[in-house]
């Protein structure tokens, strides 16, 4: 997920906020700040499913903007923020998934 932000930074002259999930979210952020993904937010992994209220807003307000979503990383919390996204009437064709884990699953990306 990494990868695909700093890709994506480097070839889209739009800003890209990206937005994730970390066992260790302090060890993330430093290397975010590394490859120049600085505004990032890193919120800690939930045994519960629960997506952090700051995350929540900072989704909302990006879908404000008009913003495209990449949504990617662990299953379960890409689908509680599709379940926000919808909730705002978000347009699901400005949103793009890639799920590189599940819990419980093997095999995946």
């Amino acid at each position: 997920a990494i990868g695909l932000a700093t890709s994506l930074k480097r070839r889209h002259s739009n800003p890209v906020k990206f937005i994730c999930e970390a066992s260790s979210p302090k060890e993330v952020e430093g290397i975010l700040r590394d490859v120049g993904l600085d505004d990032s937010i890193v919120f800690a992994k939930s045994t519960d499913d629960v997506v952090p209220f700051e995350t929540v807003e900072t989704l909302k307000g990006l879908s404000r903007d008009g913003a495209h979503v990449i949504l990617a990383g662990r299953a379960q919390s890409i689908q509680q923020m599709k379940i926000h996204l919808k909730s705002w009437a978000f347009p699901m064709s400005n949103v793009t998934t890639k799920v590189y884990w599940s819990e419980g699953k093997r095999g995946l990306d």
